[in-house]
């Protein structure tokens, strides 16, 4: 039979949730995200990888329980993770709302927990509600509530809490088997965090800092031993992370930032750590106005990368300083209010660049520091509560309420930017002119959505914001190219044969790009390049035999339009090079068969054809033109 002191444990642990503060929450939450249920999947958010290309999401749901364990998916090892989207995709098929649906319920469990825990330790009924409010709705939360992708933000987040509830009751069970039970929980919900994200490594100095309030905070071996299996834990994971975020080459960050490689091939911005300290010390300032004045988010941002002690430096690190001084004396005097301090200041950790990063800051970033920093801003509600009195007291009550409503506004509004890929990196690249990525995935959206001029210009920025990215130029060239702006393709071009000298998309563009703006000799060498690259096409053999022509090589180019004559790479165009090959071969016969073929095959859209780019060249040439014209006149004279 339970004991007293069980009975009055979980008694508790029920009366903890406040079913009306539950219903608040729900319907805030469905208020400021509900109609996230109406998005697709997006293809610019990792959402490919994670999902809807991920062998263990999309294949059987039997085989994702042995597959999950042995991916590694975007830098990390995430199980469990991988295992809730095989759940969605066996229980909803392809409805993104689906997966969007189950993030929601986890949001507003772990919005209910935040809740909870700050009443279990204490806080105030205004504190406690200003907390829920505040995680549930605050605009920061839509990237990691909204972004399917997401789900191992909200889902570990979901398992921190429990654990952090379970050694809340653990620490105040009166029995050693409940003692045992609830470490037992708390150990099973931290492993559980840990294998669905490795921010979950924080954990425990996060029990540490819970045990503040708890009043049992102890600088002593016994407190170090009761947390030494999740310290354990954390570090194996740690581990595993370290090993698959190794990078083995100079990188860039996806905001443009170069990275360069140095100890065990960890990417450092800057240059070095020192660097990356530096930067990150700036970060700090940024992520407490964005908890503040919530506005003008972005799922990029840029943070200009710091290589010495500035003033912005300076400032930040006297900020970070002084709220280090705060948060030790508040230990002494205000230990809940350290307590949420501590644990908005540790959730961060994970994030600071202490081990790597590709980005340097995230709204993403800020969902689990919120686990103490919505509970500290309601705190403050509450404090400055008590020092007002009379109806003043319920000006404080109306402000907060007046908060929440803004707030959800704004959540709102930002959430309408989720529905598409192309609003949502319109809005990066406004937001972060300097990040090259979403410059980058603008480009294909706005492919995708039939504007090529849109889409090339968005390329052209992304190169120019990057020397070293062969990707966005290959991109650029390629539209410009087929919208015929050569002059612009050409430089472009240049970088990406030169950035991918293997692959045979760029070589066959430069080759185009030199012979249509008639730099024959320059031309030929790449042509024959590509050609090598991909034997079984013959647009670069068909590019490379009239470079052939041109330069003075009649046979080598005959033997190439022998080989391509009736293949879909033969036409009018090739029979105007065959007849002009037939002409530096001194051959009269062929040359007016195949200047006649050509001619009268094209005879309604001569006009048009004449302007075909790869025929520029060609038409350049003195002797031959007027052997052309001669012919036109002729057929042109004869009777009908």
């Amino acid at each position: 039979m339970p004991s007293r002191a069980s009975l009055e444990e979980r008694r508790w642990l029920r009366g903890a949730i406040d079913p009306v503060l539950l219903a608040v929450l729900a319907v805030a939450i469905a208020l400021a995200m509900g109609h996230a249920l109406g998005h697709p999947f997006l293809r610019g958010n990792d959402e490919l990888e994670t999902v809807l290309e991920n062998p263990v999401v999309q294949g059987p749901l039997a085989s994702a329980f042995g597959g999950a364990f042995r991916t590694i998916t975007v830098g990390a090892w995430a199980p469990l993770h991988l295992l809730s989207h095989a759940l969605d995709r066996a229980v909803f098929g392809t409805w993104a709302g689906g997966s969007v649906l189950v993030n929601l319920l986890l949001h507003l469990l772990n919005a209910t927990l935040v809740a909870a825990l700050a009443r279990r330790i204490g806080a105030p009924t205004l504190a406690v509600w200003a907390a829920g409010l505040l995680f549930a709705v605050h605009p920061v939360q839509v990237e990691s509530v909204v972004s399917i992708t997401q789900r191992k933000t909200v889902l570990s987040t979901a398992f921190l809490l429990l654990a952090l509830h379970a050694w809340v009751s653990h620490a105040r069970a009166q029995e050693t088997a409940g003692r045992r039970r609830f470490y037992g929980l708390a150990l099973l919900a931290g492993i559980a965090a840990l294998m669905t994200k490795p921010v979950a490594v924080v954990l425990p100095l996060q029990l540490a800092l819970v045990d503040l309030p708890l009043g049992r905070a102890r600088a002593s071996w016994r407190s170090l031993l009761e947390k030494l299996p999740f310290i354990v834990a954390a570090a194996a994971l740690a581990v595993v992370t370290a090993l698959g975020k190794v990078e083995v080459s100079i990188t860039t960050a996806v905001t443009g930032h170069s990275r360069s490689v140095g100890f065990a091939g960890l990417a450092w911005y800057g240059g070095g750590p020192v660097d990356t300290f530096l930067t990150m010390l700036t970060v700090v300032p940024r992520y407490l106005r964005l908890l503040f004045w919530p506005v003008n988010l972005s799922i990029i941002y840029t943070p200009p990368v710091r290589t010495g002690l500035d003033a912005e430096v300076a400032g930040s690190l006297l900020l970070v300083l002084a709220l280090g001084a705060l948060l030790m004396v508040a230990a002494r005097k205000r230990p809940r209010l350290a307590c949420w301090a501590g644990l908005f200041v540790a959730g961060l950790l994970p994030v600071s660049q202490i081990l790597p990063q590709a980005t340097l800051m995230n709204d993403r970033y800020l969902y689990v520091p919120l686990l103490g920093g919505a509970p500290l801003v309601g705190e403050g509600l509450a404090l400055l509560a008590t020092r007002i009195t009379g109806g003043r007291r319920a000006l404080v009550v109306a402000l907060a309420a007046g908060m929440a409503m803004a707030l959800i506004f704004l959540t709102r509004e930002r959430v309408t930017l989720w529905a598409s890929d192309l609003a949502l990196w319109t809005d990066a690249a406004r937001k972060a002119p300097d990040a090259r990525l979403a410059w980058y995935n603008l480009g294909h959206f706005r492919e995708s959505a039939g504007d090529e001029k849109g889409a090339a210009e968005a390329f052209v920025r992304a190169a120019e914001l990057d020397a070293l990215d062969p990707f966005s130029a290959s991109h650029a060239s390629a539209l410009l190219m087929r919208r015929g702006e050569f002059a612009r393709a050409l430089p472009l071009a240049e970088r990406a044969a030169r950035l991918f000298p293997t692959e045979y998309d760029p070589q066959y563009n430069l080759g185009f790009l030199r012979l249509v703006q008639g730099d024959v000799n320059g031309a030929r060498p790449v042509l024959e390049h590509a050609a090598s690259l991909d034997p079984a096409s013959c647009e670069a053999a068909t590019l490379l035999g009239h470079a052939l022509a041109l330069s003075g090589e009649p046979a080598r180019a005959t033997a190439i339009y022998d080989r391509i004559r009736s293949t879909r790479c033969d036409g009018p165009d090739v029979g105007l090079y065959r007849a002009f090959v037939a002409g530096e071969l001194h051959d009269e016969h062929t040359l007016t068969l195949e200047l006649d073929a050509s001619l009268s095959s094209v005879r309604q859209q001569l006009s048009e054809f004449l302007r075909e780019p790869t025929l520029s060249p060609l038409l350049a040439h003195g002797p031959f033109v007027e052997r052309l014209e001669s012919r036109l006149r002729a057929a042109k004279d004869a009777p009908r």
